[in-house]
C-alpha cells in the first residue's frame, strides 16, 4: 500500500505537465509554430500590394521596379489612349500597355483597368505586352492628380539629352503629316521634333498638315535619335499665327535678330516643274533645282531628298536677312556637306569661304553660320553627297 502511494505521488507531476502542454494559455511552443503563417498573412497591409476582386494588386510604381519577365496585376486609371498603346496611372506612377495590331479594343481615357501579364523591357523601361489580359472594372478609378507642364524648344530639346517618362505636357507648333508621321515642330527646338505617337482616329480627324496646334499629351520616349513621342489627349488649332508648312499666303514680316523660323517638309510639297521644286515657309522661298544631279528632282518621299549636285536655294520674301541655315536630316548616311556655292547680300555678293559649316552624323544635323557676310539675304547650298531633310531652321540676321 505505501509503494502504491508512492507511484501515485511521483506519477502526478508528469500528468499534470502533459496536460498542460495540449494547449493551454500562452502555450510557447504552440504560438511559435504559429508564427510564420501568421507573418505570411501581413503583406495586404503593405503599400505596394493590395487587394482588388479577390486578386493581389501592386502598384505601378512597384510593377516598373521589378524584374522583366515578372508576371504582376497592376489596378489603374486609363490616362492616354493610341492605335497601339494604353497609357495607365495611379497615384504612384505610370505604365505602358502594348497592344500591338490588337482590334476590338474599347478602353477610353478615364476607364478603370485591371491588367495580368508579364513586364517586358523596353528602352530600359518597364511595360505590358500584347499577351497582357485587360480587364475593365466598374468601380471607380483611382485619382491620378497631376499638373500639365507647358513646354517650349528648351524642353523638347531637354528630354533628347534626358528622358522623363511620363511627362504630363503641352505644347505648341507647326504640324507636317506623312503617312501614318504627324511630327510637330516647336519653334526654336535644334535638336528633338515632337511626333504625336500613333495618333487615334478620333484626333486625327482634327488635324491637318501645315497648320499650327498646341498639343497635350504625356511624353513617353525617344526614338530616332529625335523623336519626342508624345500620346497625345488633346489637340487645338492655333489660328492667330501663321502656317508654316509651305503655304504661300499671308503677310510676308521682318523678324527681330536671333529668332527663328522653321520649315517643316511633308511629302507632295510644292510644285514641280521640270526638274525644279518650289515651295514656301512664312518669310522664304526655297528652290531645289536637279541641276549637276543624276537624279531627277522630286517632291513624293515623306523627307525631302537633296540629292549630290543638285542645288537648293533660299531667299527672304522681302529681303529678310539669314545669319544660319540648319537641315535636320532623318538618317545618319544621309547628312552629308551641302557647302554654299553662291550667297547675296544687300550690297552683292558674298564670300562663301566665309561660311562655317558643321556636320554632325550623330545628331543628323547639318548647319551653316554666315558670320562677317553683310547680311545674306539669299544663299546657295549644293549637295555634295544626298541629304533626307525632315525640317529646315532659319535664325534672321540683322
Amino acid at each position: 500500500m505505501k509503494a502504491r502511494k508512492l507511484l501515485v505521488a511521483l506519477l502526478t507531476p508528469v500528468l499534470a505537465l502533459t496536460v498542460a502542454s495540449c494547449g493551454g494559455k500562452g502555450d510557447s511552443t504552440t504560438s511559435s509554430s504559429q508564427a510564420p503563417a501568421t507573418s505570411s498573412n501581413a503583406n495586404p497591409a503593405s503599400s505596394t500590394t493590395s487587394i482588388t476582386n479577390n486578386i493581389e494588386t501592386i502598384t505601378i510604381s512597384a510593377a516598373l521596379a521589378s524584374t522583366a519577365g515578372t508576371k504582376v496585376t497592376v489596378d489603374a486609371r486609363v490616362l492616354a489612349v493610341t492605335t497601339q498603346h494604353l497609357l495607365l496611372g495611379d497615384s504612384t506612377g505610370k505604365i505602358v500597355v502594348f497592344l500591338g495590331n490588337r482590334s476590338g479594343n474599347t478602353n477610353k481615357v478615364g476607364d478603370h483597368l485591371q491588367v495580368t501579364g508579364a513586364l517586358e523591357d523596353r528602352n530600359g523601361i518597364n511595360q505590358f505586352g500584347t499577351t497582357a489580359t485587360i480587364k475593365t472594372l466598374t468601380t471607380a478609378a483611382p485619382e491620378v492628380s497631376e499638373t500639365v507642364v507647358e513646354w517650349t524648344a528648351t524642353e523638347v530639346d531637354a528630354f533628347v539629352d534626358k528622358q522623363t517618362y511620363g511627362a504630363y505636357i503641352t505644347v505648341s507648333g507647326s504640324l507636317a503629316i506623312s503617312g501614318n508621321y504627324y511630327n510637330l515642330t516647336v519653334e526654336g527646338a535644334s535638336k528633338g521634333v515632337v511626333s504625336l505617337a500613333y495618333l487615334n482616329s478620333s484626333l486625327r480627324s482634327k488635324v491637318s498638315s501645315g497648320k499650327s496646334y498646341k498639343i497635350t499629351g504625356y511624353a513617353v520616349y525617344l526614338s530616332g535619335g529625335k523623336f519626342v513621342n508624345v500620346f497625345t489627349t488633346a489637340v487645338e488649332e492655333i489660328t492667330s499665327g501663321g502656317d508654316t508648312g509651305g503655304d504661300t499666303g499671308g503677310d510676308v514680316v521682318t523678324p527681330v535678330e536671333g529668332t527663328k523660323e522653321t520649315f517643316t517638309w511633308a511629302a507632295d510639297t510644292g510644285k514641280l516643274d521640270s526638274n525644279v521644286l518650289t515651295f514656301s515657309s512664312d518669310n522664304f522661298n526655297f528652290t531645289l533645282d536637279k541641276a549637276g544631279s543624276n537624279t531627277d528632282t522630286v517632291n513624293k518621299y515623306k523627307e525631302l531628298r537633296f540629292y549630290a549636285g543638285a542645288t537648293l536655294t533660299i531667299a527672304g520674301k522681302a529681303g529678310q536677312s539669314i545669319k544660319s541655315v540648319v537641315f535636320n536630316t532623318a538618317f545618319a548616311d544621309k547628312t552629308a556637306s551641302c557647302a554654299p556655292s553662291a550667297a547675296t547680300t544687300k550690297d552683292g555678293a558674298a564670300d562663301v569661304s566665309k561660311v562655317k559649316e558643321t556636320v554632325d552624323t550623330t545628331n543628323l544635323v547639318v548647319s551653316y553660320t554666315f558670320v562677317d557676310l553683310g547680311g545674306v539675304t539669299s544663299v546657295t547650298f549644293t549637295a555634295s553627297n544626298q541629304l533626307r531633310i525632315s525640317s529646315i531652321v532659319i535664325t534672321y540676321g540683322e
